[in-house]
């Protein structure tokens, strides 16, 4: 079951990111899968620079930017779990979109946010043939689009 307060403070914390871009790019952004390239960019171009608070804080908000552009995209909804809020999609199964924004933030760019959402989408769109893509780095991703495949 969604949890109202846990969509709110994801959705205002999205817009906290949406925010940080107008102070990077000049422009406000909003969660949309169309844009989370230019998140991933503007973390490559400011995290070296200077990091604004502790890298958990600032993956939350950018982890809530992920998930409210996927939650939007996979018809989900959040979800409190035992190590913070997840995404949930209509068969059951769930995203972690925060752990990969932290990931990202302190690992680098292997872990892609824009190679993470193409995977979820084709995770939610079939469960049968895809693999969670929880653990999977952009690595190989980024192969097959670079070669044309």
């Amino acid at each position: 079951m969604a949890d109202a307060s846990l969509a709110e403070r994801m959705a205002q914390l999205s817009l906290v990111q949406g925010q940080v871009a107008k102070e990077i790019t000049g422009q406000i952004i909003f969660p949309s899968l169309a844009v989370i390239g230019q998140l991933d960019q503007m973390i490559d171009q400011r995290l070296p620079k200077r990091l604004h608070g502790e890298p958990a804080e600032v993956a939350e908000v950018v982890g809530a930017f992920l998930g409210e552009a996927l939650r939007k995209e996979l018809s989900a909804s959040w979800q409190a779990g035992p190590k913070g809020p997840l995404l949930l999609l209509a068969d059951g199964r769930t995203l972690d979109p925060m752990a990969r924004a932290l990931r990202r933030v302190t690992e680098g760019k292997i872990w892609s946010l824009e190679a993470y959402s193409r995977m979820a989408q084709a995770y939610s769109q079939h469960p049968d043939q895809t693999r969670s893509p929880e653990d999977v780095p952009a690595r190989g991703l980024w192969r097959r689009t670079k070669s044309g495949a």
